[in-house]
């Protein structure tokens, strides 16, 4: 289970931080953390749990998402993107790594 932090990306809190997760979006600082990481992902865009605004900006229509060119834009949230689900493992799982070449 881990927590995914619902601070729109102009720092608004009110929606909190969502609680017990076994699956989610990352975040917009999830991503800007692991970018460089990421491989590329064959969809046009796909959404972050990061809102652009809230209720009290009266931005509460709009998400982050990342382009197909890896830039963090803003999207009404009715927009048809693609999903990157994200999983939090233990920090003392075993990891096996493959060489693809």
């Amino acid at each position: 289970m881990f927590e995914i932090d619902l601070t729109s990306d102009n720092g608004y809190d009110e929606y909190g931080i969502a609680t017990d997760n076994l699956m989610g979006l990352m975040t917009l600082s999830q991503f800007q953390q692991n970018a460089r990481l990421l491989q590329p992902y064959n969809t046009k865009a796909w959404w972050l749990a990061t809102p652009h605004g809230t209720l009290f900006t009266e931005t509460f229509n709009n998400a982050c998402y990342v382009s197909n060119m890896g830039m963090v834009e803003h999207a009404n949230i009715r927009e048809i993107l693609g999903l990157r689900p994200v999983l939090k493992f233990k920090p003392d799982a075993e990891v096996i790594y493959f060489d693809r070449s």
